[in-house]
């Protein structure tokens, strides 16, 4: 039932792309085997312990599966989007000099 609440919050909140992706959102996975998504933005450090622990601006901090590497990559994967304007138009001053 928590699966399912949970896949409904995140379609209301509309961070769903229309690929079924979760948009902006590092996808971390609990040493008890639930996923949990995490916006990339409130990622304070990740650090090995030897798990990994994920520690946010909010202060709340989070153990988990993922490798360093794998939350890394997540977070290039972002941003690469995010300055690359993947999906999305560019801005119709794109080619002019600022």
């Amino acid at each position: 039932k928590s699966k399912s609440c949970i896949a409904a919050f995140i379609k209301n909140a509309a961070i769903v792309d229309n690929l079924g992706r979760i948009e902006s959102m590092l996808k971390l996975i609990r040493l008890n085997g639930e996923p949990l998504y995490v916006n990339y933005l409130q990622v304070l450090y990740v650090e090995r312990i030897p798990e990994t622990k994920v520690k946010l601006t909010t202060g709340d901090y989070y153990l988990v599966k993922n490798t360093l590497d794998d939350i890394e990559e997540q977070v290039r994967r972002e941003m690469h989007e995010i300055l690359t304007f993947k999906g999305k138009d560019k801005p119709e001053n794109s080619d002019s000099a600022v």
